[in-house]
């Protein structure tokens, strides 16, 4: 008895042993590996793409869904031909060549995006139009994105061909894939993009999916070949960085020969470099620098002729100023200007360092000078969390930020981030700051234009704007003359008043080069009738404020890049805009209802239609996983906003955000596939459970919005504990639903790599339109309450979704005891 037992205890030890102690760790290794070079890619690919078509917040949204449409698609096409591969070496070799050729492909890739502009016949210093900015991104990104969809349900397929294998591997594969994102994210963010440059950054992260490869091979010694030349290919561009330098060197000039900035005689492109908020390039020509960052131009130096108009035409309004904080910006040549006046201290906030160091090696003597005044003082880091701690006071706050053209940029021009500003002014100080929109003020500049002006007015006084292309806006209080004060102190505040600001401004007595007071006599920016004009279409406009609960400072901005670029997306936006929240709060369920309706209708001729109450949940479960892929990226851009009011740009924490998704991703997938065990009813409802925690989670991001707004109360390390809490209960969720709702399937009758592939699909493609839809229309025009609205509408319908499987989940197939349908 003993000898047979101890028998068959061997024979179930050949059958599991290899399983896991071989092939089960080296398939651990390769889904790992293709996780970290998945988010590697991604990375890299944004970056690129960012400088290369003047990234807004549609182009973000852009290349995200077009990574993300590559990978449902390629998920989705495996479906058909995936029950092919019979053999276990089939798949493994097949495995080995999807990540192997996404290895060698990726720096050709990456060197193609320099050169998109060309290959897309984009002018030289033009915006991208929409149009061929999504087109370059599909070309490029789609292979990526549909090999990493293929490896998905094939590596399910591999896994279902083991010995011994007898529940479904998906939770596995999720999990497993899950955790290789999580470390990438974080080896990239805080390791790799820091320490490395660009192609460095490429080599390693082109390692890391060979090693993967290696893993994957059926035969040890291709492992061991691909992996020792991955290994010694990364070490010797570490050790011998020099002909990557020559690479990297060829390849910034053919992206700038696209922008056209090397076109004119004698421009050179002097030196490129990533740092880890964006890539900054310095050109020279004649002596004269100019500073790009992601392709937009930062500023020029030296420039005395425009830091003289600059400076002079804001201090105009308080000579006498004695404390300056000045937000970006250039740091050499409107520093020396303003350090004309009597200053006590200048105060200027850059969040890039990268920026000062640039400069620094452009012009040494010159940044020497300025850093070595005592009344200087340079502060790296976020312009917003400087401003929320800071306890002192200026008289002048001149705020040259960024274009409202994502959600970060945008933050600089919400009502929050003004009363902030607010707070730290001096009595009679005032904000200066600026805004492009149109020198006609034609549609959609007026709207860009108005709302800042609106926003503004909101907590200022008295707020100015210039007549011009760009309006330059300073906001602050209208003092009174003291008796028998002289012109130059007739208005001790802001003032478009010709000869006051000629008689402050000779007062001063700057010398300059090309600035005079007199300038002030015939500035056609502040003609009267003019700038009445300019105020007038602003307020007629009628434009609702830019807060952080409502970002519309962004979607004006992507109204009018449209019209600038000739994208021809005025009418869609528009059209958008006018969408009422409460309508697809109503059609969402309702949506949900039908599905009930229509599984009950089926539940009662099921004999009738068998086929379609099996088609009945299969359309459920990809419903499902489609609008949770949607929620879950909703909700993650959501958390980012929330982060962004709370501690202002946030590039080194969003890797933890990430990597809290990631997390609860990873720990959701094996949650998920203890919860699809056991009898139908009960496992219904866990998925419904998951859905009303989705639901909760969308119904409370409001609440902390409001929070971190007033920057966190008392308790802004509780807050932040709660936000994370709230991404990794996100990824939870979604995580949990991927097994669950691959169980729909199976009971249907799918087979489990077939499911996987439609679940994956379905998730993906979610994805894709969360990340377009919710950073480009949804918080910027519904604002952020309102689109958790629409969210937990749709998780409302979900739940309906679930009840909709439940009801016709009575046939025989459905309601039979838990089992693998094996391909």
């Amino acid at each position: 008895m003993r000898g047979r037992f101890r028998d068959r205890t061997r024979r179930k030890e050949i059958i599991i042993l290899p399983m896991l102690a071989g092939q089960r760790y080296s398939d651990w290794l390769g889904l790992f590996c293709l996780g970290m070079f998945a988010v590697g890619a991604q990375i890299l690919f944004v970056r690129e793409m960012m400088v290369a078509f003047f990234g807004n917040e549609l182009i973000i949204g852009t290349i995200l869904a077009a990574w993300l449409l590559g990978i449902g698609l390629g998920a989705l096409a495996a479906r058909w031909w995936v029950e092919r591969l019979a053999s276990p070496v089939k798949t493994q070799w097949f495995l080995f060549l999807i990540l192997l050729g996404l290895s060698v492909c990726l720096p050709i890739q990456l060197a193609a995006v320099r050169c998109v502009r060309m290959i897309l016949s984009i002018p030289p210093g033009e915006y991208a139009p929409f149009g061929s900015s999504a087109a370059g991104a599909l070309i490029i990104l789609f292979p990526t994105g549909a090999g990493i969809g293929v490896f998905f349900p094939v590596a399910c397929r591999r896994l279902l061909l083991e010995p011994g294998q007898k529940e479904s591997p998906v939770s596995f594969v999720y999990s497993v894939e899950s955790l290789g994102s999580l470390a990438g994210g974080l080896v990239m963010t805080f390791l790799l993009l820091p320490l490395l440059s660009a192609w460095q950054v490429v080599l390693v992260v082109v390692s890391v999916g060979s090693v993967g490869a290696a893993a994957m091979a059926p035969r040890r010694a291709g492992l061991a070949l691909v992996g020792l030349l991955a290994i010694g290919g990364v070490a010797a561009a570490l050790a011998h960085p020099a002909w990557l330098k020559s690479l990297e060197a060829r390849l910034d000039r053919v992206r700038w020969q696209g922008f056209g900035a090397l076109d004119a005689p004698g421009v050179r492109l002097v030196q490129s470099r990533d740092s880890v908020y964006q890539n900054l390039s310095v050109t020279e020509n004649a002596g004269q620098f100019a500073l790009y960052g992601n392709g937009h131009v930062l500023f020029v130096f030296p420039d005395p002729l425009g830091d003289e108009h600059a400076i002079h035409f804001i201090m105009a309004q308080k000579p006498n100023a004695k404390r300056v904080l000045m937000l970006g910006g250039n740091p050499v040549g409107e520093i020396a200007e303003a350090l004309k006046y009597p200053l006590e201290r200048l105060v200027h906030v850059d969040l890039d360092p990268t920026v000062g160091s640039m400069v620094k090696e452009a012009l040494p003597a010159e940044y020497a000078a300025i850093a070595g005044d005592p009344r200087v003082s340079f502060v790296t880091g976020d312009a917003i969390a400087f401003v929320r701690r800071c306890r002192e006071v200026f008289d002048v706050i001149i705020a040259q930020t960024p274009e409202p053209s994502t959600a970060a940029a945008g933050r600089f021009y919400t009502v929050e981030f003004y009363r902030q500003l607010k707070a730290i002014l001096a009595d009679g100080g005032f904000v200066a700051t600026a805004v492009s929109t149109s020198e006609r003020l034609q549609g959609e500049a007026v709207n860009m234009g108005a709302t800042v002006y609106a926003t503004l007015k909101e907590v200022f006084p008295v707020v100015l704007v210039t007549a011009e292309s760009t309006n330059r806006l300073l906001a602050g209080a209208r003092g009174r003359a003291p008796a028998g004060a002289g012109p130059a102190e007739s208005l001790d505040g802001l003032t478009f008043d010709r000869q006051v600001l000629v008689a402050r401004s000779r007062q001063a007595g700057v010398r300059t080069l090309y600035f005079r007071p007199e300038y002030f006599l015939g500035a056609d920016e502040i003609a009267p009738e003019k700038t009445k004009w300019v105020e007038t279409l602003f307020a007629e406009a009628d434009a609702p404020l830019n807060t952080s609960l409502r970002p519309v400072a962004c979607f004006y901005n992507l109204l009018l890049w449209s019209r600038v670029s000739g994208s021809g997306l005025e009418q869609t936006l528009v059209w958008l805009e006018q969408i009422s929240p409460w309508k697809i709060a109503v059609w969402l369920p309702a949506a949900g209802i039908l599905g009930v309706a229509l599984a009950l209708v089926c539940r009662r001729r099921r004999d009738r239609f068998p086929g379609a109450c099996r088609a009945v949940p299969r359309s459920a479960a990809a419903t499902l996983i489609l609008t949770t892929g949607f929620c879950g990226m909703a909700l993650e851009i959501m958390f980012v906003f929330v982060f962004q009011s709370l501690y202002g740009y946030i590039y080194a924490r969003l890797g933890a955000i990430v990597a809290a998704f990631m997390l609860g991703l990873a720990v959701g997938a094996p949650c998920g596939r203890v919860m699809s065990r056991g009898a139908f009813g009960p496992f219904c409802a866990r998925l419904a459970g998951c859905e009303l925690l989705l639901l909760a989670i969308a119904l409370g991001v409001p609440f902390l919005m409001r929070g971190a707004s007033a920057g966190g109360g008392e308790w802004p390390g509780l807050l932040e504990c709660a936000i994370y809490a709230g991404v990794a209960l996100t990824g939870w969720a979604v995580g949990a639903e991927f097994p669950l709702a691959n169980r729909l399937f199976n009971d249907a009758g799918d087979r489990i790599s077939s499911g996987a592939a439609v679940t994956d699909a379905a998730d993906h493609l979610g994805a894709a339109l969360g990340s377009l839809l919710m950073g480009v229309v949804l918080a910027p025009v519904l604002g952020i309450g309102a689109s958790c609205g629409v969210l937990a509408a749709l998780k409302l319908a979900g739940m309906l979704f679930v009840g909709s499987a439940f009801l016709s989940g009575t046939t025989p197939l459905a309601t039979r005891p838990r089992a693998v349908i094996r391909d």
